[in-house]
């Protein structure tokens, strides 16, 4: 008797299909008590990249400055 693999690729299949049909809506990402609007300053505090193997310096400073004017934008509104 021969092992069936068509029941576990179904099963496989039918997972990741109902998988990929829900959505995930995300509406805000501000805490509600953290009135972000009423601060007049802010500090960047940079982080480490967490990656399995060694990024280029300058991919890190790059992707930092992205990340820092996309947030300034952001807080500026």
């Amino acid at each position: 008797m021969a092992f069936d693999l068509r029941i576990p690729c179904a099963a496989l299949v039918a997972t990741l299909v109902t998988g990929c049909a829900v959505h995930w809506d995300v509406e805000t990402y501000a805490v509600p008590d953290a009135n972000v609007a009423s601060r007049q300053t802010y500090f960047w505090k940079g982080g480490d990249f967490a990656s399995a193997s060694e990024i280029e310096p300058a991919a890190v400073a790059a992707a930092e400055s992205q990340v820092r004017s996309a947030v300034t934008e952001e807080l500026s509104r």
